[in-house]
């Protein structure tokens, strides 16, 4: 079998959710300025889930007070370690600076980036019943990866170990917690290997591992004692918990990646499936 290696990066799980996950971290830095700084390591593996370095992210929330409510400015400043310097990665991972203005309005109206959120996308409240994710399952005849309610994809039931089914919900349909969506419009691809199961193959392990840390998160808020979790609510705590700060940075991540599945699989003139 042609081997198209292609390396991917596990999206963020922090380690204030070490009962969870213990490959990454992430915390609150000691601050005396109204500016909250954290810290947050991932290791980035290549398509075999080898480790082949760390992404690293110093993240900072400053909350000023407006004359119309409070304004939190997310900047992250990302950059990538690899193990090995003779790699050419830097078209994959480049060192970045994000940043993210979220304004609570008096009202009660939320904005991100001047874009104002609905009121259904605030108040949707995570699913508490929870999914159990399928397990990644590598061998010499089989391989399956992602989860089967968000981003998949798998050889067992093709009957030709170099065709994959490719499968991916609609992001727009998928609620900020990463939940299994309620309208179940899917699109749908069969590939022999290549750069373009490859790709798909990053994108679903990126939700899967999205998925985990948003799952971790609600995990440890709801432990807290919050019995109610909504958008509203995390967004609400960003800046006071790096909790809700995970499960806001992994939901985005996560949707990415999914948007980027659904984009590849169109170009590939994959199948719509509506319900």
């Amino acid at each position: 079998m042609k081997n198209f290696k292609k390396i991917v990066g596990l999206l963020l799980t922090l380690t204030v959710f070490s009962v969870f996950a213990t490959s990454a971290y992430g915390y609150e830095l000691e601050s005396t300025e109204k500016i909250v700084p954290y810290y947050f390591e991932q290791a980035i593996v290549d398509e075999n889930n080898e480790v082949i370095g760390t992404k690293i992210t110093e993240a900072s929330i400053k909350v000023d007070a407006v004359e119309n409510g409070t304004l939190k400015t997310i900047t992250e400043d990302i950059k990538y370690n690899l193990n090995d310097k003779t790699l050419d990665l830097t078209e994959i991972y480049k060192d970045e600076i994000k940043i993210t203005e979220i304004l609570i309005e008096t009202s009660g109206d939320y904005y991100i980036n001047g874009e104002k959120l609905s009121d259904k996308f605030l108040n949707t409240e995570v699913n508490l019943l929870g999914v159990h994710d399928p397990e990644i399952s590598l061998n010499y005849e089989t391989e399956s990866g992602g989860n089967s309610f968000l981003t998949y994809y798998t050889n067992s039931t093709t009957g030709d170990a170099e065709m994959f089914y490719l499968k991916t919900y609609l992001s727009s349909y998928t609620n900020f917690f990463l939940d299994p969506p309620s309208d179940k419009t899917y699109i749908f691809k069969h590939a022999y290997i290549g750069a373009n199961v490859s790709d798909f193959k990053m994108y679903a392990n990126q939700v899967a591992s999205a998925r985990s840390t948003v799952s971790a998160g609600v995990a440890t808020l709801i432990a807290s004692g919050i019995t109610i979790l909504t958008p509203a609510v995390i967004i609400g705590l960003i800046g006071t918990s790096a909790a809700a700060l995970g499960v806001y940075l992994g939901s985005n991540s996560g949707h990415e990646a999914m948007q980027n599945a659904q984009s590849l699989l169109i170009n590939m003139d994959g199948h719509y499936v509506y319900p």
